[in-house]
């Protein structure tokens, strides 16, 4: 009787899933397709999408909303990708492309830090930390901190900026 009522209910689970896929698939399609340029990804992403939604179903799980919950769950999905996909762009930067800054820099640098600790954002306090502090190369804070190459090399830009106006302030006075 128990096996009747879980075939029962699986075939329901996949006839209303049919009925989702076939209303939905093509905007989350178009969705996926405009976030990742690429359609094999997008496809997948698709699949993978209606797979979690059928998976969350067989659980039990009560949908009433259908397209909202698979519009979040694809986007999700999406930008969980994006974020491996960075990752592995990132390690296949060259360590001879990413400048370290010599002593004269970390010196002059440190003195600015300590007059403006207080207003840095969390994020750069650990970029100028690594930096400065564990003589860390832009890469390995990319690799230690999981921040992107591109927010580390702002960070990194915004601080020789600073020290160089600092420099040019010093010979000022």
């Amino acid at each position: 009787m128990k096996k009747e009522h879980e075939n029962g209910q699986d075939e329901r689970i996949r006839d209303e899933a049919k009925q989702v896929y076939e209303r939905c698939a093509g905007a989350l399609y178009a969705h996926l397709l405009y976030l990742m340029r690429s359609e094999a990804t997008a496809q997948e992403l698709l699949q993978e999408t209606f797979i979690r939604f059928l998976l969350c179903r067989k659980r039990g799980k009560i949908i009433h909303y259908p397209y909202t919950y698979l519009h979040r769950v694809a986007t999700r999905l999406a930008y969980k990708q994006m974020r491996h996909e960075n990752v592995r762009r990132n390690r296949e930067i060259d360590a001879d492309d990413l400048e370290a800054p010599d002593d004269e820099w970390r010196t002059d640098t440190w003195s600015l830090i300590k007059k403006i600790w207080d207003r840095l954002k969390p994020k750069d306090k650990i970029v100028v930390k690594a930096l400065v502090v564990d003589e860390m190369t832009p890469s390995e804070i990319v690799k230690h901190t999981g921040f992107t190459w591109g927010s580390v090399q702002r960070r990194v830009n915004k601080f020789k900026l600073l020290a160089q106006k600092l420099q040019i302030d010093r010979k000022n006075k």
